[in-house]
């Protein structure tokens, strides 16, 4: 009998293309140099998928990549990052989802994204027998790829029929309406984490906390809103927090969001509380941002289990 442990994470998977932060945006018909532009793994499964693995976590991926040479290239940085790529699907029709990543400093990043095979990947193929293999499923970029609400909502109940902890995390563009994608998904959600961007365009609410009423009230047990360097909301039945956040020196944010959700699901693999899944989410998504790349100076283990012992979240 196979024993089920770590984290199966779903979604979308992506070539990265990250520019070393730039004094301003270019001109029409300009030219600027860079020192540099890394080539690195992206997407919020990907990222996810990596940082568990840096936490010394067992970890599956599910998602598309295309039969080209940029796919040959993530596979491999999938596989030298730890994680096991059993459940890949390789497709002959799309390219591999690549994304321009644009630093401007003292600005917010700027995304040029291509979607690729990630636009053929609805969940369909998510079977029983996956979900006997792991603890946690994360599904991760609901709403900006092919998952599809129907396919979702049969994995996450089939989960919590097998007692699989079941997460939901999303990214959204501005020219679409979401909310009808949620209620039904969210009734089998263990932990639904938006960022306060997104949850106030899924909620219509501004502020955090009543973001977070909102998604409770559509079923999910718990609701965790991300807000940057100001901190954290999470709710739960028996929880309303709100934490901030620790400081780290910048150089780029990207993958910073979803490092959080890694130190908070490995926080769920090692049965802590919710206040310490906060603490160990917000500690790895700080290690985030000290270098370019979604996953190049996040913390191993060790050395998030030192910082989070020395670092305290408080409540604000």
């Amino acid at each position: 009998m196979t024993t089920s442990s770590g984290c199966l994470c779903v979604g979308n998977i992506v070539a990265d293309h990250v520019s070393e932060p730039l004094p301003y945006f270019l001109k029409a018909g300009s030219l600027m140099t860079t020192p540099r532009i890394q080539l690195s793994l992206g997407g919020c499964a990907a990222n996810v998928a990596a940082d568990l693995c840096r936490l010394g976590m067992p970890v599956r991926i599910a998602g598309a990549i295309g039969n080209d040479l940029t796919g040959k290239t993530v596979e491999v940085l999938l596989q030298q990052a730890g994680i096991d790529c059993g459940f890949l699907v390789r497709s002959d029709t799309a390219q591999t989802s690549e994304t321009l990543v644009v630093n401007i400093a003292g600005e917010d990043r700027r995304f040029i994204h291509c979607l690729g095979a990630t636009s053929e990947y609805n969940g369909s193929l998510i079977t029983r027998e996956m979900l006997s293999l792991v603890k946690v499923i994360h599904v991760a970029g609901y709403g900006a790829t092919a998952l599809e609400p129907a396919e979702i909502c049969r994995v996450f109940q089939l989960a919590r029929e097998m007692k699989v902890i079941t997460l939901l995390d999303v990214v959204l563009t501005d020219d679409r309406d979401y909310r009808n994608m949620l209620p039904a998904v969210l009734t089998y959600t263990d932990y639904f984490m938006p960022n306060n961007h997104e949850g106030e365009q899924l909620s219509g609410h501004k502020e955090p906390m009543m973001q977070a009423e909102h998604f409770l009230s559509l079923g999910c047990k718990t609701a965790v809103i991300t807000r940057g360097s100001e901190g954290i909301v999470a709710i739960d039945n028996n929880h309303r927090l709100r934490l901030n956040a620790f400081e780290m020196p910048y150089v780029d944010g990207t993958g910073s969001g979803d490092a959080f959700v890694a130190g908070f699901i490995y926080g769920l693999l090692k049965h802590r509380s919710l206040r310490e899944c906060l603490t160990l989410g917000s500690a790895l998504g700080a290690s985030c941002v000290r270098a370019l790349g979604a996953t190049t100076s996040v913390f191993t283990e060790p050395e998030l289990l030192e910082y989070v012992s020395a670092n305290k979240l408080r409540e604000v």
